[in-house]
């Protein structure tokens, strides 16, 4: 007995545990577990196991998150932490016996590895099933919406530094490899309170992946690619270094419906695409680092009408941020380059060069139970057209989140003053009730400055640009219901977002330009739920949407902002394989600044995708292989006016990871 009690003594205690992010509840791999023994990461799951003893202070810290501190419990207890984004403000450090954690507002989640095994082979095929997020393209990038918001209204985050294009407004994100990703969440509704300007519509959050991966997939109309990351440990240190390759032609036959009088069968060209990518993170206990070079090369097809074209456009990013806790103190430093060239051979009077550069720096702490957060930067523009210009920026920002008689309430503000764009305040209120059926409400204001497009660029022939103004959104409300029971969740919401002065270009005497337009507003509702039992899961989610803007007392619909969107998915599995059946829709939407009509908007459409996935053991790792056909029925589209889109495709993915 006295030698058994010895050898209990004598064995190192284990804490088990599992890390998730604070907004979605998704899991987080690599996350960094350290104890006063030793350092472990957790895995693709988020679990982890490390030798610690009760009372023993673990920290946990992962790029792009803020490092937190847990006091382990008794032995046999279970750790469920989660991990703010650096963005997000933080709060006391607790551990959840439940399983979800959330703010008051909806939100929507994808693994990557989950959507690789569903097919996805780029991003913007992840964000097409994504809930609450409409992507549309034409040629060249993405356009993301979220409540019938415009491109420029979505903020695109990655480990929390923005993409946004400070010289257009928008993000695109068509070139960001999935090998670099980890998860992808969208959060709609205005958030400036957080992330200042141009988070009118929502925020879609992205962090990086975590792991060695190697990938490699082939697609209809001539698609290839090859993707991969590998990590290396060293002492406190855990580093992720990646690459991919990506080319596409993306020519098929249409029908143009646009001729003179009568249909033609004819070719989509020029439309092929050549991206090639660089990444790397470092990950220690304080110090987190994150760098992303990409290159893109792209022909612009015409529309359906324009028999030949020969513009092409070349989009280079580079980025690098450094994130750090300095005891008390959390600090942030970033900068990023965006250099997009246009080029046509047959009109090169039309070719233009825009190059933007963005600096940041952030220090943020808690002080008496209020978070305080304070920040500058400045973006440079040149380019074809455009006067170099320096737009310099400041914010402050305070936050408090009190927990009394149940319910949760939050409350935050932020101050901006950036040149050109005025100073504007920004506040935000939240309440919400956890709990098995959890009420929350929020509701908040924001706004978003000129873009140097806005400002600076009228039309090619010169013209003096009229004077835009700021928008601001004066009421951004939701309110909803969560429900959680079992492996049933349920989330809805109604919600109304009202704009003064909202930016928006429109047609002139010679070409498209920026103009402030009285009022939009819009107002809908959202919901989705996702279940499970046994080898079969699902989820379904819907959206219905009125948006409308005042123009010279004229009310039009906002153009491409669907009346009603949707999807579902169904997944079961059986072993070691693997059946997913989904679905899109998208509602009927207006195509151009007009009185409603039926013959100015684009027909609703419905597609639906089939994907089997194989999943085996080779040689000490794990592989996925997956076939899938998307748009089954072989529907003909246009995403844009005139831009067809192609039927029916097909793609094949390999992927390898460790066991």
């Amino acid at each position: 007995m006295i030698a058994l009690a010895v050898l209990l003594l004598l064995q190192a205690p284990e804490v088990h545990g599992r890390v998730t992010d604070a907004v979605g509840d998704a899991p987080l791999a690599a996350v960094a577990v350290r104890s006063r023994r030793t350092t472990v990461r957790t895995d693709g799951e988020g679990r982890f196991t490390i030798g610690a003893a009760a009372g023993d202070t673990i920290h946990f810290a992962r790029v792009g998150y803020r490092p937190r501190a847990v006091v382990a419990g008794l032995p046999g207890d279970t750790l469920r932490v989660t991990l703010e984004a650096m963005v997000l403000r933080l709060r006391e450090v607790e551990v959840l016996a439940a399983r979800e954690r959330s703010s008051a507002r909806l939100w929507a989640a994808r693994d990557v590895t989950a959507a690789r095994a569903s097919g996805a082979q780029t991003l913007p095929q992840l964000l097409a099933t994504l809930p609450y997020v409409v992507t549309r393209t034409t040629v060249g990038g993405v356009a993301l919406s979220m409540r019938g918001s415009r491109a420029g209204q979505v903020l695109v985050l990655l480990d929390g530094m923005p993409l946004n294009d400070p010289a257009v407004g928008s993000a695109d994100v068509s070139d960001l490899p999935l090998a670099a990703l980890g998860t992808v969440t969208a959060l709609p509704g205005t958030d400036a309170a957080r992330w200042g300007s141009g988070a009118s519509g929502g925020v879609l959050s992205l962090s990086s992946g975590a792991g060695p991966v190697i990938a490699t997939g082939a697609s209809s109309f001539g698609g290839a690619a090859v993707e991969g990351a590998g990590g290396v440990d060293m002492g406190d240190w855990r580093g992720r270094v990646g690459a991919s390759l990506r080319t596409a032609r993306n020519d098929f036959d249409f029908v143009n419906t646009d001729g003179a009088g009568r249909d033609t069968s004819e070719r989509r060209v020029n439309a092929d695409e050549r991206s090639a990518s660089l990444f790397a993170t470092a990950t220690s206990s304080r110090v987190q680092l994150l760098a992303l070079a990409t290159r893109t090369e792209r022909g612009l097809a015409a529309p359906m009408n324009v028999r030949g074209t020969a513009a092409r456009e070349r989009l280079m990013r580079v980025l690098a941020r450094a994130q750090a806790s300095l005891g008390s103190w959390s600090a942030a430093v970033g900068a990023r380059a965006i250099d997009v060239a246009y080029g046509d051979s047959l009109r090169t009077a039309s070719a233009s060069d825009v190059t933007a550069l963005s600096g940041d720096a952030e220090l943020s702490r808690e002080v008496a139970s209020v978070s305080l957060r304070a920040g500058v930067g400045a973006d440079r523009v040149t380019g074809t057209r455009l006067t170099t210009t320096v737009r310099p920026r400041l914010f402050a920002a305070a936050s408090r989140e009190v927990r009394a008689r149940g319910m949760r309430l939050s409350a935050s503000a932020r101050l901006d003053a950036v040149r050109d764009g005025g100073v504007h305040v920004s506040p935000a209120l939240a309440v919400e009730r956890p709990a098995r059926v959890t009420l929350f409400a929020r509701a908040a204001q924001g706004f978003r400055v000129p873009t140097f497009y806005d400002l600076y660029v009228s039309s090619p022939l010169g013209i003096e640009p009229r004077t835009v103004d700021p928008e601001r959104v004066v009421l951004d409300a939701e309110a909803g219901v969560r429900v959680l029971e079992g492996d049933v969740l349920l989330q809805a919401a109604g919600f109304t977002r009202l704009t003064r002065d909202a930016i928006v270009w429109l047609p002139g005497s010679f070409t498209w330009s920026p103009r402030n337009v009285e009022r939009e507003r819009v107002y809908g509702a959202e919901a989705r739920v996702s279940a499970g039992r046994g080898a079969l899961r699902g989820e379904l989610w819907a959206g219905a949407y009125e948006t409308r803007a005042t123009l010279d007392g004229l009310v039009v619909p906002t153009p491409y902002a669907p009346a009603t969107t949707g999807g579902a998915t169904a997944r079961w599995g059986w072993r070691a394989l693997a059946l997913e059946a989904s679905a899109t829709a998208l509602g009927r939407r207006a195509f151009i600044a007009a009185p409603s009509a039926r013959s100015l908007e684009l027909p609703g459409i419905v597609l639906a995708d089939l994907t089997l996935s194989h999943s085996f053991p080779l040689r000490g790792a794990r592989g996925l292989a997956s076939t899938g056909i998307r748009n089954i029925t072989d529907r003909r589209w246009e995403a844009v006016r005139r831009y067809p889109s192609p039927g029916r495709s097909w793609t094949v993915t390999l992927a390898l990871s460790p066991e």
